[in-house]
C-alpha cells in the first residue's frame, strides 16, 4: 500500500508539474507587459516612427530642392550637410526612412509568417520535419546577395519587388531554428501529456507550440526588418534602387 501511494503521489505531481506549462505560457505575455525593457523599446520604435511619418512636416527643407552648396559640412543649417548637388541630406532622411520601414516591414512579415509556418508545420510528423529541413538547406545553398540582385534586377527595381524578394529568400534559417524549437516543445511534459489525453495533432500545434514559439518568430520579425532596411539601401547604393525615389 506504501509503494501504491509513493506511485500515486509521483503521478500526481507529475500531472501538476505538466499541468504548469501551459499556464506559464499563458502568463508570459502578463510578465512581458512589467519589462521595463519593452517599454522603453517600445517609446523608441514609437519615437522613430512618429519622426518618419511626420518627415514631410519635420523636414527643415524640400528634399528634392537645391537648399545649399554641395557637399556641406554638418552645420546649424544643415545638421548631416548637403550632397554632392547641394541638397539637404537630413531632410532626405526623414523622407527616406518611410521608405525604408515599408521595405523592412513587408519584407520582415513575409518572411517570418514563412518560418512560421514551415517551422510548425515541421511538428506535424516526421515526413514534414524532414520536408521542411531539405527545402531550407536548399535555399541557404544559395548564394544570398547575388541571387538578389539576380532577382531585382531582372523583374524590376521598385521597392514591392524588394521588399518580396527579401521576404521570400530570408525565411530559411529561422525556419531551421523554429523547427528546433517545435521539436523541443514536443518532448516537453505537457504535450505529452496533451497527446495522451487524445488531443489532435492540429489542437497540440494550435494550443500548445503556437503560444511556444512566439518569442522565437518576434526576434525574427525584428532581426529581418533590420537586415531588410540595410539590404535596401545597398541595392539602392549599388544603382539597382529606384533612381528617382529617396530611402
Amino acid at each position: 500500500m506504501r509503494l501504491d501511494a509513493q506511485r500515486d503521489g509521483m503521478t500526481g505531481h507529475g500531472a501538476k508539474r505538466g499541468a504548469r506549462w501551459p499556464s506559464q505560457t499563458r502568463r508570459a505575455p502578463a510578465r512581458a507587459l512589467r519589462d521595463p525593457h519593452l517599454w522603453a523599446g517600445l517609446a523608441l520604435l514609437a519615437a522613430v516612427l512618429a519622426v518618419v511619418t511626420l518627415g514631410d512636416r519635420l523636414a527643415p527643407y524640400d528634399p528634392h530642392a537645391l537648399s545649399g552648396r554641395p557637399l556641406e559640412r554638418p552645420s546649424a543649417a544643415h545638421p548631416l550637410g548637403t550632397n554632392d548637388i547641394g541638397q539637404d541630406l537630413f531632410s532626405q532622411v526623414l523622407l527616406g526612412g518611410r521608405a525604408s520601414l515599408v521595405v523592412g516591414a513587408g519584407a520582415a512579415t513575409l518572411s517570418t509568417a514563412l518560418a512560421w509556418a514551415l517551422g510548425l508545420l515541421a511538428g506535424l510528423g516526421a515526413r514534414p520535419y524532414a520536408t521542411v529541413g531539405a527545402v531550407a538547406d536548399l535555399f541557404l545553398a544559395l548564394p544570398f546577395l547575388p541571387l538578389t540582385i539576380l532577382i531585382v534586377a531582372h523583374f524590376g527595381t521598385g521597392r514591392p519587388v524588394v521588399a518580396l524578394t527579401l521576404g521570400l529568400i530570408t525565411w530559411p534559417a529561422f525556419a531551421r531554428v523554429m523547427r528546433a524549437r517545435v521539436a523541443a516543445e514536443l518532448a516537453a511534459g505537457y504535450v505529452e501529456a496533451a497527446r495522451a489525453t487524445g488531443a489532435r495533432p492540429a489542437r497540440v500545434l494550435l494550443r500548445h507550440l503556437l503560444p511556444a514559439t512566439v518569442p522565437v518568430a518576434t526576434a525574427k520579425f525584428v532581426l529581418t526588418a533590420q537586415s531588410a532596411i540595410a539590404i535596401e539601401a545597398s541595392l539602392a547604393f549599388l544603382g539597382l534602387g529606384d533612381p528617382v525615389a529617396i530611402s
